[in-house]
């Protein structure tokens, strides 16, 4: 029998969970500061933690029974002058994308005789001050990097090749939105890559969520919020889905709904799949959000989806009206029925 797991808050820290659907069974509590960003694995088998402001990260396996977490790489401090923004597990390796004192940088720790920091290599010309890598996404046995800000911006594919190797095999170039664009989520799914991103353009700040498709990498669905200090002379003002996407904090998918974070503006959801194809002069397609209320929650500022995953909801996490930090299960039958407007 398969078992579902979820890094969830529980009474102010976060534990490492059994879930089956909305029943929540808390099994350990998981080490890191308050900030700590926990990724478990695809197949469930591990937890990789970033802390201390993305200074140190660690890899737990996660076992059958108690004590549930056995540390297999322990905590470990970046490079002197390096800063992780992103962290994941594969097969064992755990690995850590940000920026060092060259620019975007990815580093990688195994257990194979040897616990120090390897760095992955990246294209040079790639390389410049300021810029950093905010997603490390599987699709199979590819590692997609995504690079997060200055113009131009990456998006890099690894073949996993095993044992802690990875090999660099293309890089694409990501279109950009507006100015001083930077992006800060990243999730994958059947749909494809979704992204976040937004800046700030003479003083019209916008954001971004879009998705691209996961072989060619290329943009194939875009919807934005923009909002200006020119509205009193113009008199325009944000839409409510543009209100939304202006204070969008992470996205998941569920099978074929992309699901957005919007913190006060609660949740925006979409049925990617009725999204209009991309137009014949190439403009990626509008995604169809309609808004998503959480009861429960007075914010939702993250999602949270099971693993292995099985397509059948996430949790929305955020805070009551009290200031209390929880997570509420979304079902997937719940998502659908609000995307078909019914």
């Amino acid at each position: 029998m398969t078992m579902f797991l979820a890094a969830l808050p529980v009474e102010g820290s976060t534990w490492l969970c059994q879930v089956n659907g909305g029943a929540v069974k808390p099994l350990a509590a998981c080490p890191g500061d308050q900030r700590a960003e926990y990724v478990i694995s695809d197949d469930a088998s591990a937890l990789a933690v970033l802390e201390s402001d993305g200074k140190r990260a660690s890899l737990l396996t996660i076992v059958a029974d108690d004590p549930w977490l056995v540390p297999h790489l322990p905590f470990a401090a970046l490079p002197r002058k390096c800063r992780g923004h992103v962290v994941t597990t594969i097969d064992g390796t755990l690995l850590v994308g940000g920026h060092g004192p060259e620019g975007e940088a990815l580093w990688a720790r195994d257990g194979a005789g040897c616990n120090g920091w390897q760095e992955l290599m990246l294209p040079q010309a790639l390389r410049q001050t300021g810029k950093a890598v905010d997603g490390l996404l599987r699709a199979d046995q590819r590692l997609i990097v995504i690079d997060d800000i200055v113009m131009p911006k990456w998006v890099l594919e690894y073949e996993i090749l095993g044992g802690g190797t990875f090999s660099h095999v293309r890089t694409e170039q990501l279109p950009f939105h507006t100015t001083y664009e930077r992006i800060y989520s990243a999730a994958i799914g059947e749909p494809g890559v979704g992204l976040l991103s937004h800046g700030i353009n003479h003083g019209t700040v916008s954001h971004h969520v879009w998705i691209l498709d996961t072989e060619l990498l290329t943009e194939i669905r875009h919807s934005s919020g923009w909002s200006t200090t020119r509205r009193k002379i113009d008199g325009r003002k944000p839409s409510g889905r543009e209100q939304a996407i202006l204070r969008a904090r992470a996205l998941e998918f569920v099978q074929q709904i992309l699901v957005v974070a919007c913190g006060p503006r609660g949740m925006i959801v979409a049925d990617v799949r009725r999204s209009p194809a991309p137009a014949t002069h190439g403009r990626p397609g509008k995604i169809p959000f309609r808004p998503f209320r959480v009861p429960a929650l007075k914010t939702v500022t993250r999602l949270v989806v099971p693993r292995p995953i099985s397509g059948d909801g996430l949790f929305a996490v955020g805070k009551t009206a009290d200031g209390t930090t929880t997570s509420v299960w979304v079902p997937h039958d719940a998502l659908v029925a609000v995307t078909a407007g019914t």
